[in-house]
Parts: structure tokens; sequence; C-alpha cells
């Protein structure tokens, strides 16, 4: 399968030390992706904007930038938030001390659900600068209201 990574400037600065070889040895490639290579900025950031449609943020595809507006955390975060709960307590009376203390593989696969609820690990991802990878999960936790990110550089990973 296929996703993207949006190479993000805080300050429309020109980032062109980020090619696919800066994937070659990263944590990235080693664990999550298989390879890493250019894809269409302004396709994918049409993509983005059809992920997010519904939600309290500009995706400007023209001027290649986000800005995230009030309530976009918590509306983004809302259904997954929703369907964390309702596995978690759907999974309580479920998981007991015997499966808990084995090798039961159904608690491994009920762990692994939380955790993509929270964080997955297979989706969009936003890189700055400095190479540090962040899930869409993880960006939009860390993202300023109102405050401008520029898009300036997409690439396609295989999983």
């Amino acid at each position: 399968m296929h996703n993207r990574i949006f190479v993000y400037s805080k300050d429309n600065n020109v980032i062109n030390n980020i090619t696919t070889i800066s994937f070659n040895d990263h944590w990235f490639t080693n664990t999550i992706a298989d390879y890493v290579v250019s894809s269409s900025l302004h396709k994918d950031i049409q993509w983005l904007k059809a992920t997010l449609n519904d939600l309290p943020i500009k995706v400007d595809v023209d001027n290649k930038h986000i800005i995230a507006h009030d309530d976009f955390k918590t509306m983004y975060f809302k259904d997954k938030y929703n369907k964390f709960i309702e596995l978690l307590i759907k999974k309580k009376d479920d998981i007991t001390l015997d499966k808990f203390s084995n090798n039961d593989i159904h608690i491994f696969n009920d762990l692994w659900q939380l955790n993509n609820l929270y964080n997955d690990k297979y989706s969009f991802y936003f890189c700055n600068e400095d190479l540090e990878m962040l899930t869409i999960d993880e960006f939009v936790r860390k993202i300023e209201v109102n405050y401008k990110y520029y898009l300036v550089k997409t690439f396609d990973y295989h999983f």
C-alpha cells in the first residue's frame, strides 16, 4: 500500500536537502516503509484536502499551505477517540488475567487496534527540515491554531 510524506516549513523556506536518498538509512524505511519515491506536491495536497474536508482547517492547494482553526484538533480526533473508548470498553471484560499472562494473540491484536486509533503509523506523515517524521496524528497534536504551515515537497512511501 502507498501513502504520503508531506515536507513542511513554518517560514516557506525552500527545502532542497530532503530527497529520496534522505530516507535510505532513516528509521522510517527500516520500520515503516519499504521504499520512498518523489511524488506530486499538487496532487498530494489535493488528497490531504479531501481527507480533511469536513474539518476546520484551510488546505490551500494553490498556495501550498495549511492553517488549522479553532476546534480542529478535537474535531479531527472525535471519531478516533469514540472508537478507541468503544473498543477499550468492549475488550475490558474480554481480557482476562489468564489471557494477559499467556501468549494470547487476541490481546496483541486488540492492543494494535487501540494503538492504531491513537497513532496510525501507516497514515500521512509530516516531515520538517530536520527530517523529524510525525504521523498525521502526532502532527495534529502539535499543530498551532491559526498558524500557516507551508507544504514544500511530498514523497510517496510504500508499506
